[in-house]
C-alpha cells in the first residue's frame, strides 16, 4: 500500500518525475509493516505461496477455459460450491465489482424499479447507469452509541416492496464494511413472498462458512445470489470473487446455464491464471486444513477481545452476534484523537497499516492467515493508544450517511449531454443536481450519488469528513463538481 513511506528515488520521462511501482512494491514487501487490512492472505507465504511470473499462462491444453469450464477449472469450481453450500458457485476474476454488475443484470432489466441498499458499494450505482436500472433506496439504522450504520431491517424491506410493488429485485449489502449483518433469513423470505429475487452483496464475508464464530453465511439464509470477495478475508490474490446461487434461485429462473451465459457477457475473456490459481489453492487448503486454521483464528479473536477488557479511554467494539468479530473496531471517542490520527499513531509507533478510518473509529481487518505475532502486535497498540489519549469529551465526528434526494435516474444523470453540463465551486453546490460521485474511499460509498440533489445535509457531512482529514474522492477538481445546468 506504501501509504506514509519516505519518497523513494525516481526516474525522468519526458520531464516528469516517475516512482518505480515494481521497485516500490519490492521495498515495501522488506519493511517490517504488519497488515490489518485486505487481501485475506496477509503476505502469509506460509498459507499461499506463488510464483506469479511463472505461472502466468494463457488457454493452453490441459488448463480449461473460464468461458467454458469443463476440466481443472470447473473442479475449482465444485469444490468452492461444495464448501460455501451453494446451488451453484461461479469464479470471477473481475472482483466482486464485476460479480455484483452480474447480479444486477441477471435480475434486471432496462427501466426495472429494485430496492437498494442506500450504504452499497458504488459498483452497484454503476450497475444502475450501465444498465438503466432505477434504484429505491432503503436505508440502514444508525447505531448511535457506535458510530456505525448498522443492519436493514426486514420490515424497512417489506414497506418497500409494498410502495413499489413493481421492484424486480432486492439488493442489500450484509456485512457492511463495519461487519454488521442483517437478517438474511427475514429478507430472504419477505422477497420469495413478493416473488423476487434476493441478491446480497456479501464480499466482506467469504469466510463465513466455514466457522461458526462467524455469522452464517447468506447462501445457507435463503439469498438467491450471493457475491463473495474472495480475496477480502481469505486467502487468496486482489481482484478474485465468487458468485454463488441459492437453493431457490432455479425458482425464479436463475439458472446456472443462464448465469455463467450473464458472467460471460461482463467479465474478461483474458483471465489470470495467476489469480485462478491462487482461488484453486485457497479452497484446497481450507478444504483439507479449514478446520484448523479457522479454530486457530477464532481462538486468536477470543483472546484478543478479552485482552481488551482493561481499557480505559479507548473502546473496542465488542463481538456480538450481529456483526463480525473479525473485523476489529476501534473507538476513539472522547479523546483527543480522531481515527486518521490513530492510523498514524499505530503505522508509526506499532508498524501496523489498518484497513480504514472513519470519524472517531479505525478498522481492523483480520484474517484466517493472521498470525500470533500479527494480533500481538495489535493488542500492543490497542492499549498503546488507550495508555497516550487524553479524555476530552469531544463531540461525535462519525461520518453518517446522508439521506439522498434523487432528482433523475442514475442513467439519465450519465447521458445529459456536455453543454447540459457546468462545473460549480464547493460554495455554490447547495441545491444542484449532481453528475458526479462524492465518496469516501475506503469503503466506496456514496455520500452523493450522480442525479442526487446537493443538499445541506450532503455538505455538512462533506465538511465533516475533510475536516477530519478523510479520503474524499469526487471532489479533485477545485473543490467543485460537475452539475446539471438549470
Amino acid at each position: 500500500m506504501g501509504k506514509g513511506l519516505p519518497r523513494q528515488p525516481a526516474v525522468l520521462i519526458w520531464g516528469l518525475e516517475m516512482r518505480e511501482l515494481y521497485e516500490d512494491l519490492l521495498r515495501y514487501a522488506k519493511e517490517d509493516i504488519y497488515p490489518m487490512h485486505m487481501p485475506g492472505h496477509k503476505r502469509n507465504q506460509k498459507v499461499l505461496a506463488m510464483d506469479p511470473a511463472g505461472w502466468d499462462i494463457t488457454e493452453i491444453d490441459g488448463f480449461d477455459n473460464l468461458q467454458a469450464p469443463d476440466g481443472i477449472l470447473r473442479d475449482v469450481e465444485s469444490r468452492i460450491r461444495d464448501l460455501c453450500g451453494s446451488a451453484a458457485s461461479f469464479l470471477c476474476v473481475n472482483g466482486s465489482s464485476g460479480s455484483l454488475l452480474t447480479a444486477m443484470k441477471m435480475c434486471g432489466k432496462h427501466g426495472d424499479v429494485f430496492l437498494m441498499a442506500r450504504n452499497c458499494h458504488k459498483s452497484v450505482y454503476h450497475g444502475c447507469t450501465a444498465f438503466g436500472l432505477r434504484p429505491v433506496y432503503l436505508y440502514p439504522e444508525w447505531r448511535e452509541k457506535d458510530g456505525i450504520s448498522g443492519e436493514i431491517r426486514p420490515e424497512t424491506v417489506e414497506r418497500g416492496l409494498v410502495e413499489h410493488p413493481e421492484s424486480t429485485f432486492v439488493l442489500i449489502t450484509s456485512p457492511t464494511h463495519d461487519g454488521v449483518v442483517s437478517d438474511i433469513r427475514a429478507i430472504s423470505d419477505i422477497c420469495h413472498a413478493h416473488g423476487i429475487p434476493l441478491v446480497v452483496d456479501e464480499a466482506h464475508g467469504a469466510h463465513f462458512p466455514f466457522h461458526p464464530a462467524f455469522p452464517e453465511t447468506a447462501i445457507r439464509l435463503g439469498a438467491d445470489l450471493v457475491v463473495h470477495s474472495i480475496h477480502k478475508t481469505l486467502p487468496a490474490l486482489t481482484q478474485t470473487s465468487a458468485l454463488h446461487l441459492g437453493a431457490h434461485a432455479a425458482e425464479l429462473g436463475i439458472t446456472p446455464a443462464k448465469m455463467k451465459e450473464c458472467i460471460n457477457l461482463l467479465q474478461t475473456t483474458s483471465p489470470s491464471y495467476v489469480l485462478m490459481a491462487s482461488v484453486a489453492e485457497c479452497y484446497r487448503v481450507l478444504a483439507e486444513r479449514g478446520e484448523e486454521l479457522f479454530e486457530a483464528y477464532a481462538a486468536r479473536l477470543r483472546e484478543f477481545y478479552a485482552g481488551c477488557q482493561d481499557l480505559r479511554r479507548v473502546r473496542v467494539l465488542p463481538a456480538e452476534k450481529e456483526r463480525d468479530p473479525g473485523k476489529i473496531l476501534i473507538s476513539l471517542k472522547g479523546t483527543d484523537l480522531t481515527g486518521r490520527e490513530a492510523t498514524v499513531y499505530m503505522r508509526e509507533k506499532f508498524r501496523l497499516e489498518t484497513e480504514m478510518d472513519s470519524g472517531d473509529l479505525v478498522l481492523a481487518l483480520t484474517s484466517v492467515a493472521d498470525t500470533d505475532e500479527g494480533f500481538r502486535r495489535l493488542l500492543e497498540a490497542v492499549h498503546g493508544l488507550d495508555r497516550d489519549v487524553r479524555l476530552t469529551g469531544r463531540t461525535d465526528t462519525s461520518i453518517r450517511l446522508p439521506k439522498a434526494e434523487p432528482v433523475i435516474w442514475p442513467e439519465e444523470a450519465w447521458n445529459v449531454p456536455e453543454e447540459a453540463r457546468v462545473f460549480v465551486p464547493r460554495e455554490k453546490l447547495l441545491g444542484e443536481i449532481s453528475l458526479e460521485f462524492v465518496y469516501l474511499y475506503p469503503p466506496g460509498i456514496p455520500i452523493l450519488a450522480p442525479g442526487e440533489r446537493v443538499t445541506g445535509a450532503v455538505l455538512e457531512v462533506m465538511d465533516k469528513a475533510e475536516a477530519e482529514r478523510q479520503v474524499l474522492k469526487g471532489m479533485e477538481r477545485e473543490g467543485g463538481l460537475y452539475v446539471k445546468k438549470s
